[in-house]
């Protein structure tokens, strides 16, 4: 299998997407997305109103899932997956 694209290309992978190949849960899914957006986890804790503790658990879930131990190698994997590459949002638009 042959898969192409285009190594510029900006947009993420769904959070549908990453719940289903990783068998994340919503939260998980969600908090997952975030990173891959770029947002802190203490900034995503703030903003979805969970402790820092609670979203740390999360994300230690997800390191068990994804067998990764550092959000450097998560985000690489999840970017440089092909099969994630194909279910990308398309980017947001601006107005």
């Amino acid at each position: 299998m042959v898969f192409i694209g285009d190594p510029d290309e900006q947009r993420q992978p769904s959070r549908a997407a990453l719940a289903q190949f990783y068998s994340l849960t919503p939260a998980e899914a969600r908090l997952t997305e975030a990173l891959l957006e770029g947002e802190r986890i203490q900034d995503y804790s703030e903003r979805v109103g969970i402790s820092i503790h609670t979203a740390k658990a999360q994300l230690k879930q997800v390191f068990a899932k994804t067998g990764h131990n550092r959000q450097s190698d998560l985000i690489r994997d999840a970017l440089m997956n092909p099969i994630l590459k194909m279910s990308r949002r398309p980017p947001e638009q601006s107005s």
